[in-house]
């Protein structure tokens, strides 16, 4: 009995496995079906759309050829000579009519004439008309007049404009052999010190996405991180503290570089221009990655989106921070000066001018290409914006905004020698930061 339920059992079993089998094929067969009457009624349809556009093409084209056979038929243009005809006999009936009109209109009027009147009339016209033509010509040469003054206004402001800008530019700044020597030990103290910021600041980066556990490779122009967005390694407390901390360390460093020049001011070295272009270099850095960073939104700026900051804070919200930079760079005016080797560089107004551009405004400028040079063409628009943004550390030096005071500095008794074994190191330093971060350092 036993055997004979488990047998019944395993052949129902296998009864209601088929069946549901067989109900499966049935409804993919009728689903196949029912696509397969779908494309052929689509296909049906797109048949008939397309005989009945042939269609009306057709008929259009039929039309078309009956337009272009009548329109070159005799009878077309004896229909446009008649229309013509037409159109001539209208125009003369409405002026014969015309003329019958007033005709009449004259005959009914007693039309009196006298010279004299007729005269006078004349006259009258013609003396309001030479008024207004001297009137006229008065305001014409006012114009003139006015146009005149103002040309010769703007070419006096022009030509004062000219004078100062090229007494700044060009005649002020007398290239001496000392100003050369100035020019290039500043050059190669300003790459040294931009080289030396931006190495900071990437350390502290990849120092801090280690604490972490974020893997890091440092180039010549970024700092690339592996890890994808989406992994769970990035939260909101990691990418603050990660690119908010470069930043904020470069603030903290240039008010100790600050407080490093003011002990070394008194020593007759000219390291003191080093030291100076690494305050200038971490006081923009910090600034100019704040304004670099609302821009574009990489870097600090994604320490600011996290944080929120950039969500109430517009782009003019800039415009303090590019004033801080103006004002960093007018104070550091009087620091730049205190670093001349004697008293005959800053004796009057003119050669305090010429020692400032050899030693900031033509290293500035020489500096910026030589790095743009060495990082292309890899440069970031994230960094490309910050050094655009200390040019507003720089314009304070190209404007004379006020008299300078006297000033003590450390006389040196020897003269400045061209830095020859420094533009050495300098070079032999760009070659290595070119060739050995070109291949990118790895920090796991």
């Amino acid at each position: 009995m036993q055997d004979s339920f488990e047998h019944t059992g395993r052949e129902n079993h296998h009864h209601k496995r088929s069946s549901h089998h067989s109900e499966s094929e049935k409804s993919i067969l009728a689903r196949k079906e029912s696509k397969r009457r779908k494309k052929e009624s689509q296909r049906h349809h797109m048949r008939m759309m397309r005989s009945r556009r042939n269609e009306l093409r057709k008929i259009r084209f039929r039309h078309w050829l009956k337009r272009m056979k009548y329109r070159f038929s005799s009878e077309y243009f004896e229909k446009l000579r008649r229309e013509k005809k037409n159109i001539k006999q209208r125009r003369r009936q409405q002026r014969q009519h015309s003329v019958k009109v007033w005709k009449e209109r004259l005959a009914g009027i007693h039309f009196s004439f006298s010279i004299d009147k007729f005269k006078k009339r004349i006259n009258r016209r013609i003396s309001s008309f030479k008024h207004d033509m001297s009137v006229y010509r008065t305001r014409r040469r006012e114009r003139k007049n006015i146009r005149k003054n103002i040309k010769i206004q703007l070419k006096q402001r022009s030509v004062i404009l000219l004078k100062y800008y090229s007494s700044i530019f060009s005649s002020s700044f007398r290239f001496k052999s000392e100003y050369f020597k100035f020019l290039s030990l500043s050059t190669l103290c300003y790459i040294l010190a931009q080289l030396t910021i931006y190495l900071v600041y990437q350390s502290v980066m990849i120092i801090v996405a280690h604490q972490y556990n974020l893997p890091t490779v440092l180039y010549y122009y970024k700092t690339a991180f592996p890890t994808p967005p989406t992994s769970k390694l990035w939260t909101e407390y990691n990418i603050i503290n990660t690119f908010a901390s470069a930043p904020v360390f470069l603030l903290l460093l240039g008010t100790i570089i600050y407080f490093v020049f003011e002990k070394v001011r008194s020593n007759k070295n000219f390291y003191k221009i080093f030291i100076l272009w690494l305050y200038i270099h971490s006081v923009g850095y910090f600034i100019g990655s704040v304004i670099s960073g609302t821009i574009t939104v990489k870097y600090f700026g994604w320490a600011l989106a996290w944080m929120g900051a950039l969500s109430f804070l517009p782009k003019l919200a800039l415009i303090p921070f590019l004033a801080l930079l103006f004002i960093v760079g007018f104070r550091s005016i009087s620091m730049f000066i205190q670093t001349a080797p004697d008293y005959q560089y800053i004796k009057n107004l003119e050669s305090i001018r010429n020692y400032l551009y050899s030693t900031v405004v033509f290293p500035f400028i020489l500096g910026n290409i030589v790095i743009f040079l060495i990082k292309l063409p890899e440069l970031t628009p994230y960094e490309v914006l910050i050094y655009f943004s200390m040019v507003f550390m720089i314009f304070p030096f190209m404007i004379q905004l006020r008299e300078y005071g006297n000033f003590k500095i450390a006389v040196m008794n020897r003269e400045p020698k061209f830095p020859l074994k420094l533009s050495i190191f300098t070079v032999l330093v760009l070659v290595i930061f070119r060739i050995w971060l070109g291949y990118g350092i790895l920090f796991l």
